[in-house]
């Protein structure tokens, strides 16, 4: 996957077109589907098509949110975007906060893998 640089101010950005929960809630997910070689326009599908904890009305929407996701994982800036969303005064789920605290620690324990960029 090609490195981008993006400011945090950029990533902050992608933060609230993903939308907050959803990245707390997928972000893992998201990684896991990249690592077992799913295409963008494979995880859009997936995701659209089975839409739990959030409600996009066309695949656009969600195309919106994984290209952001995409990103933040490209800028490495994953922990960064993670602990934005539970370090601040955002109104998300209980649920979604903790999601997102176990990947974090998952990927600084080495569990789950950031993947590779060029």
């Amino acid at each position: 996957m090609e490195r981008i640089d993006r400011s945090n101010d950029k990533i902050n950005q992608d933060i609230c077109n993903a939308g907050k929960a959803f990245i707390c809630l997928y972000m893992e997910h998201i990684l896991i589907l990249i690592k077992d070689g799913f295409t963008k326009n494979d995880i859009v599908d997936r995701l659209y098509k089975n839409q739990v904890g959030f409600y996009d009305k066309g695949n656009d929407g969600t195309n919106t949110r994984v290209l952001a996701i995409y990103r933040i994982i490209k800028a490495d800036k994953v922990i960064y975007a993670l602990r934005q969303i539970v370090n601040s005064n955002y109104t998300i789920s209980e649920q979604a906060k903790v999601r997102a605290v176990e990947t974090i620690h998952k990927i600084e324990k080495g569990s789950l893998r950031l993947p590779k960029l060029d």
